[in-house]
């Protein structure tokens, strides 16, 4: 039962530290260094990172990591779709200047606590319900009031000693 518990436990802390993203809109000039943006563009930006990066989205909003922010301008790594050996699969980023007079919007990723709060606990729950489902053996039928069958699905609680 104590194995259950720690992997009910370490399940509960994956999920709450995997996170539900929201983005803030921000001001180009007070981005940390190192955050992750998505950035609105015109449409002659836009025709350009999509030749560069091969990320076409319909709203013009690229995503990708700042890295320095200058009085006129902005660096930031994006991803790259086509890569040029061919290996599928293989992250690639691609560092981008960006005049500040060419971004709409910028907006700040930043983590929804009440969003994973509420999706770690209802990935809990539904763990809780299938452990009990298991040690009752919910999932292999129900043999309360007859005698079991010659398939008992149920995880015993201790093993049998020889």
């Amino acid at each position: 039962m104590a194995r259950w518990r720690r992997i009910l436990a370490s399940t509960s802390v994956a999920f709450g530290l995997s996170g539900c993203h929201g983005y803030q809109l921000i001001d180009p000039g007070v981005v940390p260094p190192n955050s992750v943006v998505r950035v609105q563009v015109d449409e002659g930006t836009a025709t350009y990172l999509t030749q560069l990066t091969g990320w076409a989205p319909p709203n013009r909003r690229f995503e990708g990591k700042m890295l320095t922010v200058g009085r006129d301008s902005l660096w930031m790594a994006m991803a790259v779709a086509t890569v040029p050996n061919g290996v599928a699969g293989e992250s690639i980023g691609q560092r981008v200047i960006l005049a500040r007079g060419r971004i709409g919007a910028m907006e700040l990723r930043k983590l929804d606590w009440a969003r994973t709060g509420v999706v770690s606990a209802l990935a809990a729950g539904v763990m809780v319900v299938a452990t009990m489902k298991i040690f009752d053996g919910g999932f292999g039928g129900d043999t309360r009031g007859s005698p079991p069958g010659s398939v008992d699905l149920r995880l015993p609680l201790a093993l049998p000693s020889p």
